[in-house]
C-alpha cells in the first residue's frame, strides 16, 4: 500500500473540501442568496446548525462556522472514499465515482457516462427524493434546463456546467440509496426534507474537475491497495451478478485498512495543531482528545492482539481445533510443542492453567470488544478471524457475517466520525464475504459514547415515565462522555434499566426527549456489560497535557493508573471482561519500568496473568513518539509462566513485524528455519518480577540474577550508599 500516496490525498482532500463547502455554506448565507428563496427551509436548518455550533464553542462565531465546515467536509470525504472502495469491489450497480474501467483519473464516472447513454440506477432512483432526477437530468443534457449555482453576495449567480449539475442529482439519489443500507456512513442524505436539502446546498461542485478530490480519489486509492485486483478493462464479468459489470471483472480480496489510513491521514493536519499546542501549554479538552490520541494500529500488532486473546479463548476450549496452527503470530504454549523438551517441562504449567480456562462452547459466545475502536481495525481482523471459527463449527457461509456481527463484535468510540469509518469497515467485511448482505444487512455494534445531560425537572420525568427513583448523578452519567468515553463506568442500576429496556416490548420511544433517553440505555448496555475478550490501542496522554476536567476524572476514579490515560484504561477494561477471559493492549512501555507506574506493575503481577508480550525496539514504531510494547493478559492469576518477545536488537519500524513473526516461530515450530531467533523469545514466572524492587519487567534477566533478588539481601540493609570524594570542579583539576 503506497502509504505517502494515501497521505498526500487525504490532507490535500481535506483542504480542498473545507474550502469548497465554506463558499457554499457562505453563499447559502447570504441575506439574497437564492438558496432563501428557493430553498428556505434549508438555509433556516443551516443556521440552527450554527446556533448549535457556537453555543459548543462558548459563543465563538467563527469557531462555530469553521465546525460547521469541517462537519460537511468530512461528510463528504468519508462518501468518496466509501463509494470508491465499494466501487473497486464491485458493490455498486454502477460505479459512482469512478470510471467504468476503474482506474483513469480523467474518464468520466461510469454514474455519469451511462446517464449520457441513457442508462441509470434504477434502484437509486426509486428512493424517495429519486422520482424527478431522470426527468432533471435528461433536461440538463438536452438544453431545456439551464443550472445556476448558489447565488453570491449582491446577488449575482454563478454558472454551472450541465454536466457537473447531472452528476451532483445522480450522487445525491446514490447517497440516498446507500443511506437506507449504512445511514452512519451517508448520513443527511435521506433526512428531514430541510436536512437533505441542507446536504445538496453543501455539495462540492466541483467533482468533475480536474485535480478534484473524486479525480484524485480514483488516482490514490488504487483496487489494489483496496484489495480488488482489476484484470481487462474490457471483460464483461460481473462480481456478484447485481454489480461490476459495467467495467473490468474484479477479484475480490479486501482490504479495508486503508480506510483507518484515510482517516488518519485526513486528521493528521489537526494532531499536529494540537501537539504544537501541547508544546504551548495547551490543555486537551472534548476537541482535541480525538486528535490528539487516534493512533493507527498496524497490522501484524493487530493480528498478534486479536490471535493471541480472541483465537486462544477459542483454542484453549476446543483442542481439537486446528486454526491456531494458520495463525502466524499465536504464541503456543511450551507444553503444545510435541517433542521438545521445553514442553515436558512446561506439562505442569498446562495442568495447572487448566482449571483458569474460560469456557467457550459455541462461536456465539466469543464476545469481543474494543473499546477505543477508532476507525475498526481490530475489529475488522477479528471478524476475519471469528469466520474462520464459524467456518470450522460448520455454519452456512451466507449466515456467518450476520452472526458474527450479530453475536460477537462490539466497538465504542468518541469520535464520531472514526465511528462511522469502524461500521464501514465492519459492512463491507460482511458483503465481501457474502453476495447478498446488503439485501437484509446487520448493523454492526459500534457505538458512539457521546454526552447527554438531563436538567431536574426532565429527571424528574425520566423517574416517572420509568418507574425509577434515580438521583441526578445517575441520569447524567454522560454528561462529559465526549471528554471520558469509554472510561465512564455506568452506574449498576442504570445499566439493569438499560437491559431491561432492551428486553421489553412496551420499552417507551417516540419523542425527541425518550430518543435522548435511548441514547443514555444504548450506552449503559455496552459500557456496563462484560465481554469474553477485549483488544484496544487504547489512547495516550499523560497528565501533564490534560485538561482539568479529564485529569480530575481519572485521578478520582483510576488513582493508580492517573499517570497516562493508557494506565486508565488498562484498569477499566479490566471491568470490561469476564473472569478469565483475554485482554490484549498497544502501548507506551514505560509502565514496565518507571516508578509512576509501579502500583500497576504490582496489580498485573499479583492479580492478573501476563500471558505474553512483545516488546519494540525504541524507535521501532514510526506513528508514536514514545517506545511501544504489545502485550496480552488473563484477567485474574494464572499460576503459568509468561512468554516475551525482545525486538530490541532489531531498529526500524520495518523489521519489528517480519522479526516478532520469525522468533514466535522459531518457538512454536521444532524444525523451524530460524532456529537462531530463540534467543530473544523469553519464559518467565511473572511472580519472579515481584521479588525485585519496584516489580520492572525484566523478564530477559539471567534466572541466577533473578534468584539473587529473592535470597541476597539489598545493599540498603547494609549500609547507606553515600557519595565518596569530589573535586566539585572537574574541568580545572583533570584538564
Amino acid at each position: 500500500m503506497n502509504t505517502a500516496k494515501l497521505q498526500a490525498f487525504a490532507q490535500q482532500a481535506r483542504r480542498q473540501l473545507m474550502s469548497a463547502v465554506a463558499a457554499r455554506l457562505d453563499a447559502a448565507l447570504a441575506p439574497n442568496s437564492r438558496a432563501r428563496i428557493d430553498s428556505a427551509g434549508a438555509v433556516a436548518y443551516l443556521e440552527g446548525e450554527l446556533v448549535h455550533e457556537r453555543q459548543a464553542s462558548g459563543g465563538n462565531d467563527a469557531e462555530a462556522h469553521d465546525a460547521l465546515v469541517e462537519r460537511y467536509a468530512y461528510r463528504w470525504f468519508n462518501r468518496i472514499i466509501a463509494l470508491r472502495y465499494m466501487d473497486v469491489h464491485g458493490f455498486t450497480r454502477i460505479p459512482v465515482v469512478s470510471p467504468a474501467d476503474l482506474v483513469s483519473p480523467v474518464a468520466l464516472p461510469e454514474l455519469l457516462a451511462a446517464a449520457k447513454r441513457g442508462e441509470y440506477d434504477e434502484d437509486a432512483l426509486a428512493v424517495p427524493g429519486g422520482e424527478q432526477v431522470r426527468e432533471q437530468v435528461e433536461a440538463l443534457f438536452n438544453g431545456a434546463a439551464q443550472p445556476t449555482g448558489a447565488a453570491q453576495p449582491g446577488g449575482s449567480q454563478q454558472a454551472v456546467d450541465p454536466q457537473g449539475a447531472a452528476y451532483g442529482l445522480l450522487l445525491q439519489a446514490e447517497c440516498r440509496y446507500w443511506h437506507g443500507v449504512m445511514p452512519f456512513m451517508f448520513e443527511g442524505a435521506s433526512g428531514g426534507a430541510n436536512e437533505s436539502k441542507a446536504d445538496e446546498l453543501l455539495m462540492p461542485t466541483d467533482l468533475l474537475a480536474e485535480g478534484s478530490v473524486l479525480r484524485n480519489a480514483v488516482e490514490a486509492m488504487t483496487p489494489k491497495d483496496c484489495g480488488a485486483e482489476v484484470s481487462d478493462p474490457e471483460a464483461s464479468g460481473t462480481v456478484d451478478g447485481l454489480a461490476g459489470g459495467i467495467g473490468g471483472s474484479t477479484r475480490e480480496t479486501g482490504n479495508v485498512e486503508i480506510i483507518g489510513w484515510l482517516y488518519q491521514f485526513y486528521i493528521s493536519e489537526r494532531k499536529n495543531e494540537v501537539m504544537e499546542g501541547f508544546k504551548k501549554n495547551h490543555k486537551a479538552g472534548k476537541d482535541e482528545i480525538p486528535a490528539a490520541t487516534q493512533l493507527f494500529t498496524p497490522d501484524w500488532i493487530v493480528r498478534y492482539l486479536v490471535q493471541n486473546t480472541v483465537g486462544r479463548l477459542w483454542t484453549q476450549s476446543h483442542p481439537d481445533s486446528q486454526l491456531h496452527k494458520t495463525w502466524e503470530y499465536y504464541i503456543e504454549p511450551s507444553a503444545g510443542r510435541e517433542g521438545s523438551e521445553a514442553g515436558a517441562a512446561a506439562a505442569a504449567d498446562a495442568d495447572a492453567a487448566a482449571d483458569a480456562v474460560l469456557t467457550i462452547d459455541s462461536p456465539q459466545d466469543l464476545t469481543v470488544c474494543d473499546p477505543a475502536c477508532g476507525s475498526g481495525h481490530m475489529l475488522t481482523y477479528a471478524f476475519d478471524l471469528l469466520y474462520q471459527i464459524y467456518e470450522e463449527c460448520g455454519y452456512a457461509p451466507s449466515e456467518i457475517p450476520g452472526l458474527i456481527l450479530e453475536h460477537n463484535l462490539f466497538g465504542m468510540e468518541i469520535d464520531e466520525r472514526a465511528a462511522s469509518l469502524a461500521q464501514f469497515a465492519l459492512m463491507m467485511k460482511a458483503r465481501t464475504r457474502s453476495r447478498r448482505f446488503f439485501r437484509h444487512p446487520v448493523m454492526p455494534h459500534v457505538c458512539v459514547i457521546a454526552p447527554e445531560a438531563f436538567n431536574m425537572s426532565e429527571v424528574d420525568m425520566l423517574n416517572d415515565t420509568y418507574g425509577v427513583d434515580f438521583d441526578n448523578d445517575v441520569w447524567n452519567a454522560y454528561r462529559h462522555a465526549d471528554v471520558y468515553g469509554s472510561l465512564i463506568e455506568p452506574p449498576s442500576e442504570l445499566v439493569r434499566l438499560a437491559n431491561e429496556q432492551a428486553r421489553s416490548a412496551s420499552a417507551v420511544q417516540g419523542s425527541i426527549f425518550d430518543d435522548r433517553a435511548a441514547k443514555v440505555f444504548r450506552q449503559s448496555r455496552y459500557l456496563g456489560a462484560q465481554y469474553a475478550a477485549v483488544v484496544a490501542n487504547p489512547p495516550y496522554m499523560g497528565s501533564k497535557n490534560m485538561g482539568a476536567q479529564l485529569k480530575a476524572f481519572v485521578q478520582d476514579h483510576f488513582k493508580d493508573g492517573k499517570a497516562d490515560l493508557f494506565a486508565a484504561f488498562i484498569y477499566r477494561l479490566l471491568d470490561l471482561t469476564v473472569e478469565r477471559g483475554d485482554l490484549g493492549f498497544m502501548t507506551p512501555y514505560v509502565w514496565m519500568f518507571i516508578s509512576s507506574y509501579e502500583q500497576l506493575r504490582k496489580h498485573l503481577v499479583q492479580q492478573e496473568h501476563i500471558s505474553s508480550l512483545v516488546q519494540l525496539e525504541y524507535s521501532g514504531f514510526e506513528g508514536a513518539t514514545v517506545p511501544i510494547c504489545t502485550f496480552t493478559l488473563v484477567k485474574g492469576y494464572v499460576d503459568a509462566k509468561s512468554a516475551f518477545v525482545r525486538l530490541s536488537d532489531f531498529v526500524g519500524a520495518k523489521q519489528q513485524g517480519p522479526r516478532a513473526l520469525e522468533i514466535i516461530d522459531a518457538h512454536n515450530n521444532e524444525h523451524s528455519a530460524h532456529p537462531d531467533m530463540r534467543r530473544h523469545f523469553y519464559e518467565v514466572d511473572q511472580r519472579e518480577f515481584a521479588q525485585i524492587p519496584g516489580s520492572p519487567i525484566v523478564y530477559w534477566l539471567p534466572q541466577s540474577l533473578m534468584e539473587t533478588f529473592s535470597t541476597g539481601k539489598q545493599l540498603k540493609d547494609v549500609a547507606e550508599p553515600k557519595q565518596g570524594l569530589a573535586t566539585t570542579d572537574n574541568s580545572r583539576f583533570f584538564a
